[in-house]
């Protein structure tokens, strides 16, 4: 359920989806038998079916190209909840922001046993983290944001009321910058105050950003296909210490963008990746010069993430929003090192370092 344009997608492809089910180059192994081997593996984060609580984790280890299936209900004997939006590493934590059930799952990262959970946090979407005491939550359609303790046992501290739905959002410099999806800004909030404090304009639709080596955030802004005339996406570049924003580039084809929009970065911060029909890549320096990175036909492009240390690039492929999804594990020349299955709809990586 990452936006508004998924849910009819959802019912489309739950009535003519048969699919012919891929082979996997990666073979599958029991549950993690010795879970304290978590480190170095790459986190699939499977969001699992609209309308069931089938969110998943798949363990995949890149050394060995193994991928262990289900990870969390294999040890906790229980179903993860419904629609995984995110995940992030505290210290020893893993947390997983759980959209549809409104919950922050906490869970140890070396087990991936759970220790407590957050409930209450409607259609919550991103975190952004402070320090390992404090994190803020992000919240689709419920223009709020939610103040969450990450001390042992957790607790909602506050209810931000935000004045649009937020999605993407990073403590950057002191701050947290908020992006809102359904207009055409970077709302900043005081993590002191809790108090907004000021607005940068930018594309329609921001969706997904990042920041580089040299501490510009780049932004994705997915545009709006809806609205008269149509709004194309965007790529914006931002200076947060003068509050401006330069337009990079406009997209020609306003159909490849407002469904799965995913900005990331390599290690260093200097290579943009991006999700439209297929990954494209361009360098900061010189980004007018879009690269096709990978193409899938017949694939649906659904999440995208990039290893920092080695710099091959995960991409995840929705098939038909029904059967389990396909993982692409691609070096930064283009060739596929492995595929392999995982869950339904995998739409992020946690890479465990």
């Amino acid at each position: 359920m990452k936006n508004y344009f998924k849910i009819s997608l959802y019912f489309l492809f739950l009535v003519i989806a048969i699919g012919t089910q891929l082979q996997s180059c990666t073979q599958d192994v029991d549950p993690i038998e010795n879970p304290k081997l978590n480190r170095g593996k790459v986190f699939v984060l499977n969001e699992g079916p609209f309308g069931m609580p089938n969110a998943s984790i798949s363990a995949y280890d890149p050394l060995l190209k193994q991928v262990s299936q289900e990870v969390y209900k294999n040890q906790n004997g229980s179903v993860l909840g419904e629609i995984l939006q995110s995940a992030y590493i505290v210290d020893d934590k893993l947390m997983a922001v759980l959209n549809v059930s409104g919950r922050l799952q906490v869970m140890d990262t070396a087990t991936l046993m759970a220790s407590y959970q957050i409930d209450g946090l409607t259609n919550a979407r991103y975190m952004a983290i402070v320090d390992r005491h404090t994190g803020y939550i992000s919240s689709i359609f419920g223009s709020a944001i939610y103040k969450v303790s990450l001390d042992n046992g957790g607790s909602i501290l506050d209810t931000i009321v935000a004045p649009t739905w937020t999605e993407d959002i990073k403590f950057i410099n002191g701050e947290i910058i908020v992006t809102d999806r359904s207009g055409s800004a970077l709302i900043i909030l005081d993590p002191v105050t809790d108090q907004f404090i000021d607005t940068i304009r930018i594309g329609r639709g921001p969706n997904s950003m990042m920041r580089d080596k040299n501490g510009s955030l780049w932004v994705y802004c997915s545009g709006d296909a809806f609205s008269t005339p149509a709004i194309p996406g965007s790529i914006y570049k931002v200076d947060l210490s003068t509050r401006s924003a330069e337009e990079i580039m406009v997209f020609d084809d306003i159909s490849l963008n407002g469904t799965v929009d995913q900005l990331r970065m390599n290690g260093t911060r200097d290579t943009i990746y991006l999700t439209m029909a297929d990954v494209v890549r361009f360098s900061i320096n010189n980004p007018t010069d879009i690269e096709p990175f990978f193409s899938k036909p017949g694939g649906i492009i659904y999440g995208l993430g990039v290893d920092p240390v080695r710099n091959e690039v995960y991409i995840g492929d929705g098939v038909d929003f029904v059967q389990k999804g396909q993982v692409y594990r691609v070096d930064a020349q283009k060739n596929i090192i492995d595929s392999f299955r995982v869950g339904v709809l995998p739409n992020g990586f946690l890479f465990n370092r």
